[in-house]
C-alpha cells in the first residue's frame, strides 16, 4: 500500500490543524497516531538499504525547524502559550510530522527552485499567522518575525528540494 500527494496532504493537514488548535489539551496526542501510521506505511515502502537516505533528510529537517522555533522564541519574535526553556511537544510533533511528509507533499517543486522559494516564503510565515490566530503562538514583533520566517522557509524549501532528487 502506497500513500499519494493528496492522502499526505491531508494528513499533513488534519495533523496541523489537530496539533495547533488543540495545543493547550491532551487531545494533540491524537497525531502521534497520525505520525505512526504515517511513518509505517511510508517505511513499509522503503527498501532496507534506502533506510539512511530515507530518514536523513528528514532528520535534518526536524533539527533545522525545531532549532529555529527555539531560536525564535528565545529572541522573543514568537512566545507560545505554554512557555518555557524547551519548545511545546505539540510543537515538536509538529515538526515532526512536517519533516516526514515534506518529500511527499512536495515532490512536484523539483526542478522548480524559484516557486519552491516562493512558497516556502509565503506559507512558512502564513502558517504562524494562522497558529497565532488559534492562540497557539504569538507574534511578538510582526514585520521582523515575518522578514526573518520568510527568509527561513524560503531557504528551507529550496534546500530540501535541492538536497537530493526527490523520489518520482
Amino acid at each position: 500500500m502506497t500513500i499519494n500527494l493528496w492522502q499526505t496532504v491531508l494528513l499533513f493537514q488534519a495533523g496541523w490543524l489537530v496539533l495547533v488548535s488543540c495545543h493547550d489539551s491532551l487531545l494533540y496526542l491524537v497525531s502521534i497516531a497520525l505520525i505512526l501510521l504515517y511513518l509505517l506505511l511510508d517505511l513499509y515502502k522503503t527498501k532496507q538499504k534506502d533506510y539512511l537516505s530515507y530518514a536523513l533528510p528528514k532528520l535534518l529537517m526536524f533539527i533545522s525547524g525545531c532549532l529555529a522555533d527555539w531560536s525564535l522564541a528565545k529572541l522573543e519574535f514568537i512566545q507560545f502559550a505554554a512557555d518555557g526553556p524547551t519548545l511545546p511537544f505539540w510543537l515538536v510533533l509538529l515538526w515532526l510530522l512536517f519533516s516526514i511528509t515534506f518529500e511527499q507533499c512536495y515532490r512536484w517543486l523539483s526542478g522548480k527552485l524559484k516557486v519552491a522559494a516562493l512558497l516556502g516564503g509565503l506559507f512558512g510565515p502564513a502558517s504562524y499567522w494562522a497558529a497565532s490566530k488559534l492562540s497557539a503562538v504569538s507574534i511578538q514583533m510582526p514585520v521582523e518575525f515575518t522578514l526573518l520566517s520568510a527568509v527561513f522557509w524560503a531557504v528551507l524549501f529550496v534546500a530540501f528540494i535541492k538536497k537530493r532528487p526527490l523520489a518520482t
